[in-house]
């Protein structure tokens, strides 16, 4: 079987011929099948696209799952040294030596904001504006015009 890139050129060529040269056209096209052989590399590239597209939900649903033993996982740890360090506060213990680990208590400073409205602007952090194109659509599609965006028409592969 022809690859792709071979069949592009085949069709390339004949597209020439039609241009030029109608008897070398004919006798070319009786010897090949070009149709046929294109729409099966097609069909074959089709068919692997959906291959890995399956791959591809199979990982993304893995990530989602493993995502969520993590958060699961996190949580538990949160929990158990917060049972930990009320325990110790309790118990006023401030360390435990153990062969394999040490638990210590450690003194840290964070600050907590009272009021957002009083923080000066030197400390917010600036980010740059983000575009919904979502929105634009919307907006355009009910007849609204939108300048410096437009709706444009364009193609894409479906394979189902």
């Amino acid at each position: 079987m022809a690859r792709l890139y071979d069949l592009e050129n085949t069709y390339l060529k004949i597209q020439s011929m039609i241009e030029n040269d109608d008897e070398l056209l004919n006798d070319t096209l009786d010897s090949i099948d070009f149709k046929h052989d294109f729409e099966d590399k097609l069909i074959g590239y089709g068919k692997v696209v959906l291959n890995i597209k399956s791959d591809v939900d199979a990982i993304k649903a893995e990530e989602q799952r493993l995502a969520k033993r993590r958060k699961s996982m996190e949580s538990k740890i949160d929990y158990l040294q917060g049972i930990m360090l009320d325990a110790m506060k309790l118990v006023d213990v401030k360390t435990i030596n153990d062969p394999i680990l040490t638990i210590k208590l450690r003194n840290n400073k964070r600050v907590s904001i009272l009021d957002e409205t009083k923080i000066s602007d030197k400390y917010l952090v600036p980010q740059q504006p983000k575009i919904s194109k979502s929105d634009i659509r919307k907006d355009i599609a009910s007849g609204i015009e939108v300048d410096g965006a437009e709706l444009t028409e364009y193609q894409s592969l479906n394979i189902k």
